[in-house]
């Protein structure tokens, strides 16, 4: 450990300078409100992935463990904050809101109607968990960031416990495949955080073999979304070392070959897997089209009815399944798209809000990516950037189909994520000057 005396005389006999810690080690520098933070996110990945297959989500007093512990864990870290006066500065603040107010006034909405509609109309299954983990997953997760001492080693310890559930899930799965789907509708929990060893690897052979994690992990859960989220990070991590060697050609003849080659690699790409697909389209899983479908109509056809804010999110958030009888513990089922619930229950406010937030802040992060300035004298943790941008983008395109967001730990391990982004592009920020300036890896 070492204190801040990189800074100039002046900064250090000011009243309000406090010695900083900085280490590089993976713990270096946290408070114990940071240890325990770092296992409270620890726990609830662990309860929305379930690896060993516990059914955690069974109980209303297990499933809601984690808020439970996370309770006086909140209260000490907001307690020791406040005594040692680590508030985000107000520059931070500023880019957080700045970054997250279409997210905020969503996740605001959302829980306004549920609790009216909880407590006004003695609704029993609401909409809850979609505001709700909004501000306890996402914004509170970017404030213990940007308050921390030692932000950078507290990102890295949170991607790391999404790390070791992601492998054991996918061994768990393998072990129990095909008796359990551990991981299916959790797909951007685990694949996009499997490309962590090829990000970090420099050796070619290290890095093909390293491609094994993902594509085993969507084979051991054989559904339809891990497939198509394989994808989605294949090709996002394609684009960027793309982009990447474009960046570092020197005349316009080596980048557009380096275009062309690229382009010819996702157009073979793609037609294999069409070809793959209907070659073995009779032993994919179906996808319950029939199921799906009639939940979808029955969706669009609320929003119809009340475009403008729909049901306000003061309804039941499960309906009542008469088209036939589905194995579940009740006929009483989500819509399976969290995109349609939200137009249905929000109607054009609540899905506008949603969309533009995440579409300006995937937006932000992926020009945030792109610009090598921005990490130049921080390169380890582009990575861990990277991966919580393509968690986010899978965790999108796995709502549409699946229901995620309404979800208790599964919601709060997507918006946890978001968090993590958003402090992550709040700390890079070229204009926001880090609290110890002698030292950007903590």
């Amino acid at each position: 450990m070492r204190l801040d005396t990189d800074m100039s005389p002046a900064a250090r006999s000011s009243p309000n300078h406090r010695p900083v810690p900085t280490t590089t080690g993976a713990l270096s520098g946290l408070v114990f409100s940071d240890l325990l933070y770092a296992g409270i996110v620890t726990m609830v990945v662990y309860w929305a992935l379930d690896p060993f297959a516990r059914n955690l989500y069974s109980h209303p007093l297990v499933r809601w463990f984690p808020m439970i512990m996370a309770l006086p864990v909140f209260a000490l870290g907001w307690i020791g904050r406040r005594v040692n006066h680590l508030a985000p500065p107000p520059e931070r603040t500023r880019l957080l809101l700045s970054l997250f107010w279409p997210l905020l006034a969503f996740s605001l909405m959302a829980l306004a109607g549920s609790l009216y509609g909880r407590f006004a109309k003695s609704v029993g299954e609401t909409f809850l968990n979609m505001g709700l983990f909004g501000l306890v997953g996402g914004m509170l997760t970017t404030w213990w960031l940007l308050s921390s001492n030692a932000p950078y080693a507290l990102l890295r310890s949170l991607t790391l416990a999404h790390l070791l559930w992601a492998l054991v899930s996918v061994a768990s799965a393998i072990l129990l495949f095909p008796k359990e789907e551990l991981y299916h509708s959790l797909e951007f929990l685990v694949l996009p955080v499997l490309m962590l060893p090829f990000l970090w690897s420099r050796s070619w052979l290290w890095r093909v073999l390293s491609l094994a994690l993902p594509i085993l992990a969507a084979i051991a859960l054989n559904k339809l979304t891990a497939y198509l989220i394989l994808l989605v990070v294949f090709g996002v991590v394609g684009l960027d070392m793309t982009l990447a060697k474009m960046r570092q050609a020197r005349f316009a003849l080596q980048r557009f070959s380096i275009a062309y080659s690229a382009a010819l690699v996702a157009l073979i790409t793609g037609g294999t897997t069409i070809v793959i697909y209907f070659a073995t389209k009779s032993g994919l899983p179906s996808g319950n089209l029939e199921y799906r479908l009639h939940t979808y109509q029955r969706a669009f056809k609320r929003f119809l009815e009340s475009p403008i804010w729909g049901r306000g999110f003061t309804e039941s958030a499960v309906d009542r399944f008469e088209l036939f009888t589905v194995q579940a513990a009740t006929q009483y089922l989500p819509t399976h798209s969290d995109w349609l619930d939200i137009l249905a229950n929000g109607g054009s406010i609540a899905i506008l809000l949603f969309a533009i937030g995440f579409a300006r802040l995937l937006w932000i992060a992926a020009r945030a990516l792109l610009d090598p300035n921005r990490w130049a004298d921080r390169a380890w943790l582009r990575p861990y950037v990277l991966v919580h941008f393509m968690a986010i983008l899978s965790g999108l395109v796995t709502c549409a189909l699946n229901p995620v967001l309404n979800n208790t730990n599964r919601s709060w391990a997507f918006w946890i994520n978001v968090g993590i982004l958003v402090a992550a592009l709040v700390l890079t920020h070229p204009g926001n000057a880090p609290r110890n300036p002698g030292s950007t890896r903590q």
